[in-house]
C-alpha cells in the first residue's frame, strides 16, 4: 500500500492529503482514518503533496507492519514521508536493533513513543530521544529483555510519563531506571505482578521527587513500606491509586502526612485499610 502512489499523479496525492487532514490544522490523522490500515498508510505517503504538505506528526500503530521482518523497513519508508514525527506507536511490532537504527534520524523530534503489546529483542541499544516525554510499554512482556527498555529510558533525559501497566516490569527494572528519571511526573505501574518486594518503588521514591501521579493498582510490591517511602520522597504527589494492594494503614498515614497536595486517593480493595483504622 505504501507504494500505491508511485503510479498516481501528484494531483491525486494532493487531493488525498487535503481530504484526510482533520479540522483546525490537526497534526494527527482522524480516528476513522487511523483505524483502517490502508487509509492510514495512504495518508502517510501523501504527505509530500497538497496545499499544506508534511502536516502529519503522529503516526498510529496501523501504519507499521507488525511482522518482525517488515517492521524496520516500514519505519524507514514511513520516515521518508514523515521525517519529523512527534509520536510513534508500535502495536505488536518488534523492537529490534534494526528498528532502533531506523529511528535514529527521527529520534530528535519524538515526544511520545508507544510499544504496546510489542515484541522486545534482547539488549537493543536505543538512540537518544532528547525530547521524549512519554514512553508507553504497557502490555509488553519484557521481563527477559528489560535491558532494551532500560536502554530507552536511559536515553530519554526529559521523560515525564512512563507506562509499564501489565508489562514484564519488575523490581530490578524499576531500580535500574529510577536514577535516570529525575523529571518523571507520572508512573503507571498497575498489574505488574513481578514488582513484588517494594524495592523498585522505593528506588522511584528516592530518585523521582517530582512524581505527581502514581498508579500501582493490583501490584504486589505496593505495600506499606514502599508507599511510605513514596510519600516521603515525592511531596508533589497529587494522584495515588493503591487499590487492590497490600498497602497498610502506616503507608496511608505517611501519605496523609507528607503529601499535602494529594487530590485523589483510591484505597478500594485494600484489606488492611478499614473504616475503623
Amino acid at each position: 500500500t505504501l507504494m500505491a502512489f508511485r503510479a498516481c499523479s501528484s494531483h491525486c496525492a494532493a487531493a488525498v492529503n487535503n481530504a484526510l487532514r482533520g479540522p483546525g490544522g490537526a497534526e494527527a490523522m482522524p480516528a476513522r482514518v487511523a483505524r483502517v490500515r490502508c487509509a492510514a498508510r495512504l495518508c502517510v505517503v501523501s504527505q509530500r503533496h497538497g496545499a499544506q504538505p508534511h502536516w502529519l506528526k503522529d503516526i498510529p500503530a496501523s501504519v507499521l507492519n507488525p511482522a518482525p521482518k517488515r517492521a524496520a523497513a516500514d519505519v524507514q519508508y514511513t520516515l521518508q514521508h514523515v521525517p519529523q514525527p512527534r509520536s510513534l506507536t508500535f502495536g505488536g511490532a518488534a523492537w529490534s536493533a534494526e528498528v532502533a537504527g531506523a529511528l535514529r534520524d527521527a529520534a530528535a523530534t519524538l515526544c511520545s513513543l508507544t510499544i504496546e503489546r510489542g515484541v522486545l529483542n534482547h539488549d537493543v541499544t536505543s538512540p537518544t530521544f532528547p525530547m521524549l516525554e512519554c514512553l508507553d510499554v504497557s502490555w509488553t512482556g519484557f521481563a527477559q529483555h528489560s535491558a532494551s527498555v532500560t536502554s530507552i529510558v536511559r536515553h530519554c533525559p526529559v521523560l515525564r510519563d512512563l507506562n509499564v501497566t501489565c508489562s514484564g516490569a519488575n523490581d530490578h527494572f524499576l531500580a535500574a531506571v529510577a536514577p535516570h528519571l529525575p523529571t518523571l511526573q507520572r508512573l503507571q505501574a498497575s498489574v505488574c505482578h513481578s514488582v513484588r518486594e517494594g524495592v523498585g518503588l522505593a528506588a522511584i521514591a528516592a530518585h523521582c521527587s517530582d512524581l505527581r501521579h502514581l498508579d500501582v493498582t493490583s501490584t504486589v510490591g505496593a505495600n506499606g513500606s514502599s508507599i511510605a517511602a513514596v510519600a516521603r520522597g515525592c511531596p508533589e504527589l497529587h494522584h495515588l491509586d493503591v487499590s487492590q494492594t497490600s498497602v497498610s494503614v502506616q503507608g496511608i498515614t505517611a501519605v496523609a502526612t507528607h503529601c499535602p497536595k494529594l487530590a485523589f486517593l483510591d484505597i478500594s480493595g485494600t484489606p488492611a485499610v478499614t473504616d475503623d483504622s
